[in-house]
């Protein structure tokens, strides 16, 4: 099967990648904030999420067109309903 996409330099073989997620640190907000989600745009990677845990901030976005548009910042509760239906709380990912 052919390469998906090519993402930080590391080929994919997925047919179809629908989220990518990161975790921010403070060596890596700056890269994480504009690079990497150039990188999955580009990618055509729908869904993106950003997540800042020395914020306790989730963000969701939308690919739309060949950037990214946010759709939700979540700092308790988490609803979504794309990619996937999902409801959590972030403090229980930290504990």
């Amino acid at each position: 099967m052919p390469a998906a996409a090519n993402c930080a330099g590391l080929a994919t073989r997925s047919v179809l990648t629908l989220l990518g997620l990161i975790t921010s640190t403070a060596s890596s907000v700056s890269t994480d904030r504009v690079a990497k989600p150039a990188q999955f745009a580009a990618a055509g990677i729908p869904h993106f999420w950003r997540f800042e845990p020395a914020d306790s901030v989730l963000w969701t976005y939308r690919l739309d067109g060949d950037v990214y548009r946010e759709t939700g910042r979540y700092t308790d509760q988490v609803d979504v309903e794309e990619p996937v239906p999902l409801r959590f709380r972030l403090a229980d990912l930290l504990a």
